[in-house]
């Protein structure tokens, strides 16, 4: 029915744009002058991270400088850049773990429960040569052998509905984690 398809689409751009104001308020700055870049323009810099291969976040403001007039975005000094970017990562990290709750609550309560797909992923930390020197995550990561080689970091658990195609849960487990260990803790609780 085309007619139920256009409310179908108008009601999900309502929601987007409902969440796009909702995360704007939130991430505004309760003090001092507000912020240049919205959250959503922080998320776009983010991708733009990925698309001009930039290798760090001095990198990426080089380069949104360099671009600024084309992107039309207004670039904060870098230091102002860097807190901006923290605080809209720690912000979507926390929207991603409540969302994540919310599938978990609902597959829960759902009769017939088939999960689709249980993977990890390598998340390497630094280059294998160089987890000597490693610092920042010298606590947690360890070596481990994936099917690309030998890596020094974590993985990346997730299990996704097999209904919904939504995730239910997710992890960041130490290398040397059994895939099997934690799908026995998933599946029992």
């Amino acid at each position: 029915n085309p007619a139920m398809q256009t409310n179908h689409v108008e009601s999900k751009l309502s929601r987007e744009n409902n969440l796009d104001e909702f995360l704007n308020k939130s991430f505004k700055k309760s003090t001092g002058r507000p912020r240049k870049l919205s959250f959503s323009q922080i998320m776009y810099c983010i991708n733009l991270k990925r698309k001009y291969s930039c290798s760090s976040w001095l990198g990426l403001h080089r380069c949104l400088v360099d671009r600024a007039v084309i992107l039309d975005l207004d670039i904060p000094c870098y230091s102002n850049f860097l807190k901006t970017i923290k605080t809209a990562i720690f912000f979507l990290w926390q929207l991603i773990v409540y969302q994540t709750r919310v599938n978990r609550s609902l597959f829960r309560d759902r009769v017939n429960k088939r999960i689709a797909f249980v993977d990890s992923t390598a998340i390497p930390v630094c280059k294998t040569i160089r987890s000597s020197r490693h610092k920042t995550m010298k606590n947690t990561a360890r070596y481990s052998r994936s099917t690309t080689g030998w890596y020094y970091g974590h993985k990346l658990h997730i299990v996704i509905s097999y209904d919904t195609k939504e995730v239910i849960d997710f992890a960041f487990t130490r290398s040397n984690i059994d895939d099997r260990q934690y799908l026995k803790e998933i599946l029992t609780s």
